[in-house]
């Protein structure tokens, strides 16, 4: 008589075999994180440098509303643009700051883990709202300033646009 199929025995070296490779398979992938603050700040910085080049191309003025845990670029919206894109109090139009929506390409972050500090060089107070805290000028020009996220690293601006990572600053 002929045998036909697996044996029990045959069954269950398979199924080692098949267990053992997927554990090494797993082992071979970096764990899953959420975003350390390198990623977010290169994140930011890729966004920065996209929206910094699409005002010199356009001509537009752009800015940067930041806030503990997230940022989100906006543009100058005028009055002209939408129709009546904003009224002032006294029955004239007036231009109005919007989020910027820019196809499928992020225009925003977050740092869900870690809080976000802005600070400018002048000393100037930093208080989060809805209008842009940083603006960014068709000419290339941006307003000074450095981005901190928690007590790690952070990134320096200048008003020229250059971006400079910071360097950490060390406790004795």
């Amino acid at each position: 008589m002929q045998q036909r199929g697996f044996t029990l025995l045959e069954m269950m070296l398979i199924l080692l075999l098949m267990g053992v490779s997927a554990g090494m398979v797993m082992l071979a992938f970096p764990p899953s994180r959420e975003d350390d603050a390198a990623q977010i700040l290169e994140r930011f910085q890729a966004q920065l440098s996209f929206v910094r080049d699409r005002g010199l191309q356009t001509g537009q003025f752009f800015g940067i509303s930041i806030h503990p845990d997230r940022w989100q670029f906006m543009r100058l919206q005028s009055a002209d643009e939408n129709g009546r894109a904003g009224e002032a109090d006294g029955g004239e139009e007036s231009p109005r700051w919007q989020p910027l929506q820019i196809g499928r390409l992020a225009t925003s972050g977050s740092a869900a883990s870690d809080r976000l500090t802005l600070s400018f060089p002048d000393g100037a107070a930093w208080t989060p709202g809805e209008l842009p805290d940083v603006l960014l000028f068709p000419g290339g020009e941006v307003t000074p300033f450095q981005l901190r996220i928690g007590s790690g690293q952070s990134l320096n601006v200048d008003a020229r646009g250059d971006i400079q990572p910071a360097q950490r600053e060390e406790s004795p």
